[in-house]
């Protein structure tokens, strides 16, 4: 990672540096509340990414996926869903990109790779047509995109893996706010405008390594005819009285080299009403090499008074803290 000094020196810009190979555990932790059905799942993704090239404008990467397994849920409708995704998400398992300094998708490398995994996926769901209409609908969607090289490429960019990595802090003068950046909400009802504060906090933690925060401002107007589009699906609410929170932050722990993840923890929270209608999803990601790193933290620093946090930790007393399993 590139720390690179401006007029004022507090200014840094986030750049990952040199090449790396690591592998990552994402842990994804949903809790949806619709009227009167609460829906909880956690799910586990696995990751091996490997930085080929770094140039001064784009950096060749390939990302493997390892796993995807949904561990917990307890709604079947869940199962089902999680057993079609993944049966989707196979054209993606082996993924070599070239991205620029932001982590956006530039080009797909290997391009025939995904094109001839999805012939084949589609020879597979074929007879089910007969007994799901809907499939019919997403083979022809999917028929459309993969001869799209951008559609692709914007496929590609919405894996949770490039959202949750990369996020919007890299090739940004910290600290500093980001451009607008339209996404769904976490209820996936509409579209909502960010932008995000994003700061060093390295010296609130005594790991050695360097710390980012990121804090989400929505940038559209929520109340109104917005929320009464943006729900009208819930009749049992009261549309007109509705104001919406909103809520994105995170913490990222990085490695001063290279610029490699080590951790991360990121929450996304969307409260419509206390009761019948809010959703809150918490991803956590590690390296494999995060729990060596800590502990050897921790050996060095036992002649200290300090207590050094696990690996990601939340910020101290009078910040935030999101808590996981490590």
């Amino acid at each position: 990672m590139s720390w690179t000094n401006f007029s004022n020196p507090a200014k840094h810009t986030i750049l990952i540096r040199e090449p790396f190979i690591e592998k990552y555990t994402l842990t994804i932790v949903t809790d949806i509340m619709a009227g009167n059905l609460p829906i909880k799942s956690k799910t586990e993704i696995r990751w091996q990414l490997k930085v080929n090239r770094v140039e001064a404008d784009y950096t060749d990467i390939e990302l493997i996926t390892l796993d995807n397994q949904l561990l917990e849920s307890n709604n079947p409708m869940v199962k089902d869903m999680a057993g079609m995704s993944q049966a989707f998400s196979r054209m993606y398992n082996e993924l070599q990109v070239r991205v620029d300094s932001t982590g956006k998708v530039l080009q797909i490398l290997n391009i025939d790779l995904i094109r001839k995994k999805w012939d084949q996926t589609k020879a597979e769901i074929t007879d089910l047509q007969e007994t799901n209409p809907a499939i019919k609908n997403i083979i022809s969607l999917n028929d459309e995109l993969f001869i799209t090289p951008d559609k692709m490429a914007l496929a590609v960019q919405n894996n949770e893996f490039f959202m949750i990595y990369y996020h919007h802090f890299y090739g940004l003068s910290l600290p500093g706010t980001t451009k607008s950046y339209v996404q769904r909400t976490v209820l996936n009802t509409a579209d909502l405008s960010w932008r995000y504060n994003v700061s060093n906090v390295s010296d609130t933690y005594d790991t050695g390594d360097l710390y980012v925060e990121v804090d989400g401002i929505v940038n559209t107007s929520t109340g109104g005819g917005w929320a009464k589009e943006a729900y009208k699906a819930f009749s049992h609410l009261d549309l007109a009285s509705l104001k919406p929170d909103f809520e994105e932050r995170g913490v990222y722990r990085f490695d001063k080299s290279s610029g490699m993840l080590v951790s991360a923890d990121l929450l996304k929270k969307e409260m419509v009403h206390p009761q019948l209608l809010h959703a809150t999803i918490s991803y956590h990601i590690t390296s494999d090499t995060a729990p060596l790193r800590t502990q050897e933290t921790q050996t060095k620093q036992t002649q200290s008074p300090l207590t050094p946090p696990v690996a990601p930790p939340g910020r101290r007393a009078g910040g935030f803290s999101i808590l996981a399993d490590e």
